[in-house]
């Protein structure tokens, strides 16, 4: 356990300050879908005498805090598949005239990048996941917590700890997005309007971070 947490470090090491922009899509699709599942759909947990799904018995201040960072990241995370899937649409209107002269001039950057107001979005859809997970932990000492049994209540306390954990991976993930770096203009000169590279052009060569 002891190698392993260490080769994780080392690999985070390695990783800090490059951009990976899959792992923003990953992330926010995993936490949305995990929210609405425990919410909606999870069988209760083995041993509970409850019936329901184990975030549907959360407190209410832990519920809406909840909701709230559910609401928060799928709005980053639709903006941010518009932003994939349907580029021209977005750069149309959206306000930022950097942002659409980026995608012109630069695809490959613009694919990478996740603007700012994604990423304050994501994290306030961390602190949201914080702060409910917080409020979970007071709501120990309440009246109100001998009316969950304690199985269910193990399984929410572990849930939304990760989901704490996945954002604040994420919206790490976001920010090293903020600005990445430039593409190899040749490829995408080639890829979107079929222009060979000239031979002994300094872009001519795959960049490698």
């Amino acid at each position: 356990e002891t190698q392993r947490i260490a080769a994780q470090q080392q690999l985070d090491a390695l990783r800090e300050g490059f951009c990976e922009r899959w792992r923003v899509d990953d992330g926010l699709s995993e936490i949305v879908n995990t929210i609405r599942d425990l919410r909606f759909e999870s069988p209760p947990s083995a041993g509970s005498s409850s019936r329901m799904p184990p975030f549907a018995t959360l407190p209410p201040d832990v519920a809406e805090s909840l909701q709230h960072a559910e609401l928060t990241l799928e709005r980053a995370r639709m903006r941010l598949s518009a932003r994939m899937y349907n580029p021209e649409a977005l750069a149309s209107v959206r306000a930022d005239i950097a942002d659409r002269n980026l995608y012109r001039r630069d695809p490959g950057q613009f694919f990478a990048k996740i603007p700012e107001a994604e990423t304050q979005q994501i994290g306030q859809g961390y602190m949201d996941l914080k702060a409910a997970s917080n409020q979970f932990e007071d709501s120990e000492f309440t009246d109100a917590a001998h009316l969950v049994d304690s199985m269910t209540r193990q399984r929410q306390k572990y849930g939304l700890e990760a989901l704490r954990e996945l954002a604040f991976s994420t919206y790490r993930s976001a920010q090293r997005c903020s600005n990445p770096k430039a593409s190899n203009p040749d490829f995408y000169r080639f890829f979107w309007e079929g222009k060979e590279p000239e031979i002994g052009s300094k872009s001519s060569a795959i960049q490698t971070a």
